[in-house]
């Protein structure tokens, strides 16, 4: 029975898997793999392939899906993710895409944005994460490799992937 945006009430064990058909094969093999895990805890999920020109326009930017990947990228700063985890409101899904949100993250996001402590801003980022966790809202499946050029001698900059750069430690190499 379709919910209030017309997906498939997943509780009965059913789930349409949307992804692009333009993708390369390993989204694909990823698609195939989550079918295959979901199956064994018995979730019968359905391969479905829009379009690529469809597939964030029409699926993943209007909520349409039942489970979906891509990748988020770009986010350096808890705050810049704060659009992802709040909840949608009067049809602007902000980068929510599932819709899933509670008013507790909402109001911990909001007050960790809006401190200048930094021990507070992160222990309130902590809290969200939990009640985010608690909520099921989006499952990180792994983290992408990231490249980035350097000029020789420099130090302690490069490619973060889930640290932060410290400025006090980057710098050119003496000869």
């Amino acid at each position: 029975m379709p919910n209030q945006k017309g997906h498939r009430d997943t509780s009965g064990g059913y789930a349409d898997y949307v992804l692009g058909s333009g993708g390369n094969a390993a989204r694909t093999d990823q698609a195939e793999l989550v079918q295959q895990q979901l199956a064994q805890a018995g979730v019968k999920v359905e391969l479905k392939k829009v379009p690529a020109n469809d597939y964030f326009n029409q699926c993943v930017n209007r909520g349409n899906f039942d489970l979906t990947s891509f990748r988020n990228v770009d986010a350096v700063s808890p705050s810049m993710l704060t659009p992802v985890f709040v909840r949608p409101k009067d049809g602007n899904l902000f980068q929510n895409f599932g819709s899933v949100g509670s008013p507790e993250t909402d109001a911990l996001l909001k007050k960790a944005g809006e401190t200048t402590d930094p021990a507070s801003a992160t222990a309130l980022c902590n809290q969200a994460d939990a009640e985010i966790w608690r909520l099921a809202h989006s499952i990180e499946l792994y983290q992408r490799p990231q490249i980035l050029a350097v000029r020789h001698g420099l130090a302690n900059y490069g490619a973060l992937g889930l640290a932060d750069i410290d400025c006090t430690k980057a710098g050119w190499l003496k000869k």
